[in-house]
């Protein structure tokens, strides 16, 4: 959103905040069968806005920013790079302008384009901490984990040194996210622990991912005795679901209460949780119903090889055993 001041704003301005009331209307609307087309004309309506703007200050980086979002959007991507050229040109002087000018471009040119953003950052700033995250984290998208992990690496560093440790729960999750790329397990687990101050969504992925590295390891008993010690702040239905999933990956009978079997019976979408109860149920004997959500659950992580390909590649592995196991049997 653009950012406002008390002082007056030029038309050009005005434009701009016209073409985002457009583009991103309050209330959201409610989706229908018509969405797509709806979305479409706002975007072309806004777009125009944006133009418009630029027509009356060529100078206001913020009109093709804007604009470059918006074209990127509705699919002209050289459009959109056009015009994130022309903003960067201009130099802006907010920093998160440059990760909005980034979005265009391949990998190695945002890295760059963030570089200029940080620059601009305040030392120690949360300005600072987010580009730079973001930074580190293009790297993940070429595969070049180690990189990725030094780049995090130096933030980390960077920020202990001027004595803002405590808001480093992200970066240590994505180092240990990045180690757990690399199959560096225990030295993914100290980075996330290192994360386990966050009481928000990171914190609770990188209990649920400290809890994934010992079971890597296979040290399923490690895995129950870091479940247990979390649990207090998870949600009490996954540390249900987590513990029957860690007994089924042994080789003991396990037993399923009937209110906790009827809930995996139940419809579910292709997700991580489906896959852990699919794997309870091939252990309960249910293969009718385990087997195609393995199999969906397989086909959902190797049609995104980027994210979940990489982030569920052990599940993936176990996934295609369990079904080869469940055959051939």
């Amino acid at each position: 959103m653009v950012r406002r001041s008390r002082r007056t704003l030029s038309r050009a301005e005005q434009l701009i905040a016209e073409g985002e009331e457009i583009q991103y209307p309050k209330p959201p609307r409610r989706r229908s069968s018509s969405d797509s087309k709806e979305n479409a004309d706002r975007i072309r309506r806004a777009i125009a806005k944006y133009s418009e703007a630029i027509k009356l200050d060529p100078l206001l980086a913020e009109a093709y920013i804007r604009r470059a979002g918006a074209r990127r959007r509705s699919g002209d991507q050289r459009g959109a790079r056009a015009d994130a050229r022309m903003a960067y040109g201009l130099r802006p002087s907010d920093p998160m302008d440059y990760l909005l000018i980034s979005f265009p471009f391949p990998w190695n040119e945002q890295r760059r384009i963030l570089r200029a953003g940080i620059a601009r950052a305040r030392r120690g700033s949360t300005d600072h901490l987010f580009l730079g995250t973001h930074s580190a984290h293009t790297y993940w998208y070429e595969g070049r984990f180690d990189l990725q992990l030094r780049a995090t690496l130096r933030l980390i560093r960077h920020f202990e040194a001027i004595g803002k440790s405590r808001s480093l729960a992200g970066l240590h999750y994505q180092a240990g996210i990045a180690l757990i790329a690399m199959a560096r397990y225990t030295d993914a687990e100290r980075h996330l622990r290192a994360a386990f101050r966050n009481r928000s969504t990171t914190g609770m992925l990188a209990r649920t991912s400290a809890i994934e590295c010992r079971i890597y390891r296979d040290d399923l008993r490690g895995a129950l005795e870091i479940l247990e010690q979390v649990a207090p702040q998870l949600d009490q239905s996954l540390v249900t679901l987590t513990r029957a999933y860690i007994h089924a990956l042994g080789p003991a009978a396990i037993k399923v209460p009937k209110v906790q079997r009827d809930r995996l019976l139940a419809p579910d979408r292709a997700s991580r949780h489906d896959y852990m109860g699919a794997v309870v149920l091939l252990r309960l004997g249910l293969a009718n119903v385990a087997a195609p959500r393995l199999r969906r659950f397989i086909k959902h992580c190797e049609g995104n090889p980027r994210e979940w390909g990489v982030t569920m590649r052990w599940e993936i592995a176990k996934a295609k055993e369990l079904l080869a196991g469940h055959e051939s049997g």
